[in-house]
C-alpha cells in the first residue's frame, strides 16, 4: 500500500489554506497531522517532519508565483 493514499489530500489543503494560521502555525498543525502516520512513513524511509517542512515549502513556493 503507497504510504500517501492514508494521507488525506482534504485535510493537507484545509491545514495550508487556513487564513488564520502564520507559517509556523501551519507547519505545526501538518506535523502534528502526519504524525499519526509516523509508523508508515517510517517503513518508507520518511520522516513526517520533513515531509511537513516540504509540503509548506511548495505551498509558499506556490503562493509567490501565483500572484
Amino acid at each position: 500500500m503507497n504510504v500517501f493514499n492514508l494521507i488525506s489530500k482534504p485535510e493537507v489543503y484545509k491545514i495550508l489554506h487556513n487564513n488564520g494560521y502564520l507559517r509556523d502555525q501551519k507547519h505545526m498543525e501538518l506535523k502534528s497531522y502526519l504524525s499519526q502516520f509516523k509508523d508508515e512513513l517510517d517503513a518508507h524511509g520518511i520522516d513526517y517532519t520533513w515531509l511537513a517542512s516540504k509540503f509548506i515549502k511548495e505551498y509558499y513556493a506556490t503562493q509567490r508565483t501565483d500572484n
